[in-house]
């Protein structure tokens, strides 16, 4: 199987004095604190082989310009330590200076981010050039295509500071530059990194989202009539992790990925119902290619208190689950009515290998109304302590 894996962190918020503990776990006040350095260590021990490093950004708070410099030092040590090949990382509204503070060089959102050293996003000047000059930027990657979006251009002027915004005719200019251009080679699948969230997330809160990016919808109508391969779209902002399908009118809707915060304090309403995550993500190149759409599975890790870093407990995005199936509930009812009968009640072990892999890639929506309709059909299922299906049977056999 031919596949790539990123490794997905959001929402640092990095601290660099003792008051910022309130905020941040990450504190960096001339070296790195536990917490720090426990991250980098857990993810050295799964001994993976990562291709790229994400960060859809608030890697600072506030707007702060030293707590900015400490968190994107802190990335590029993670993918040194690492040695992970590629970063891709967007900016997002704590990392503009978006409040009008006294600044030695007059007010600008941008200013402190366009002259940090290592230079930001991008080690490229063209590629960083082009990045602040229209709020995104292309990259290309020998299996897919990235596209990095700043949904936070806009900070710093009224009550932009709210919500993330794409300009209509920075989405036109996007899919013109795709179409057009000629420079786009059709890849395995396409990548969009951005802070902000395309689509309202008003099922975190219970409360209307202003929060979402302005033309989010536009861009990603523009994104799917352009007919260039899938595409998988990775965000943060909202500190709380999903995993769903964008709205469309196609069979192949863009996958996107909201990623929780990496290491800031949770608020109230979300504290007891997420944790502090990162992901691995595996993206299925041979699956891709052959559905149209993008095919992989994530990995969940959570930091809990007591036993630090472990795959995730969290009921919002679990610790192992899967997007891009094209296999119904019904399909997997119709084939363990091939595999149970009245003399073999129950299917475990090598048996149920055939059902895990036709689930693997289902999201945890999805796997949720696949346990309903087993249910309903008079199956009962048998999960261990990572919710793995290890049992599959009639029930009261």
């Amino acid at each position: 199987m031919r596949e790539i894996k990123f490794l997905v962190i959001s929402d640092l918020h990095t601290g660099i004095c003792h008051d910022d503990n309130l905020e941040s776990k990450l504190n960096i006040n001339g070296s790195i604190n536990d917490y720090g350095t426990s991250i980098i260590e857990f993810i050295s021990s799964l001994s993976l082989k990562i291709d790229s490093l994400i960060c859809c950004g608030d890697i600072a708070n506030k707007g702060c310009i030293n707590s900015f410099q400490a968190g994107w030092k802190y990335i590029n040590q993670l993918k040194s330590e690492l040695k992970i090949p590629n970063l891709l990382c967007v900016p997002g509204n704590h990392d503009h200076q978006s409040r009008s503070d006294n600044i030695k060089n007059g007010f600008s959102p941008k200013h402190s981010l366009q002259f940090c050293q290592p230079s930001f996003p991008f080690e490229d000047f063209e590629k960083n050039t082009h990045f602040w000059a229209w709020n995104w930027t292309y990259v290309e990657h020998n299996n897919f295509n990235s596209f990095l979006l700043n949904t936070s251009a806009y900070h710093g002027y009224g009550e932009e500071y709210r919500h993330g915004r794409v300009a209509i005719d920075v989405s036109k200019q996007i899919s013109d530059y795709i179409s057009g251009s000629g420079k786009i080679q059709p890849k395995s699948f396409n990548l969009l990194l951005c802070h902000h969230h395309p689509e309202k997330m008003e099922h975190i809160d219970e409360d209307s989202d202003y929060e979402q990016m302005d033309g989010g919808q536009f861009l990603l109508k523009n994104l799917q009539e352009l007919d260039v391969g899938p595409w998988f779209i990775i965000h943060g902002h909202k500190h709380f992790a999903s995993i769903s399908y964008a709205s469309s009118s196609t069979n192949t809707p863009p996958t996107i990925l909201s990623a929780g915060s990496l290491s800031a304090v949770l608020y109230d309403g979300i504290k007891n119902r997420t944790s502090n995550q990162f992901y691995i993500i595996t993206i299925n190149l041979d699956k891709t290619e052959e559905s149209g759409r993008v095919v992989g599975t994530f990995n969940t890790y959570e930091f809990n208190k007591v036993k630090g870093w472990q795959p995730s407990k969290s009921n919002n995005l679990p610790a192992v689950g899967g997007f891009g199936s094209l296999i119904t509930p019904q399909m997997i009812i119709n084939k363990l009515s091939t595999l149970l009968n009245s003399k073999n009640t129950f299917i475990e072990g090598g048996e149920l290998d055939e059902i895990l892999t036709m689930i693997e890639n289902y999201t945890p929506k999805e796997l949720d109304s696949l346990i309903k309709k087993l249910e309903q059909n008079k199956y009962a299922i048998s999960r261990d302590g990572n919710n793995k299906i290890i049992q599959i049977g009639f029930k009261n056999a």
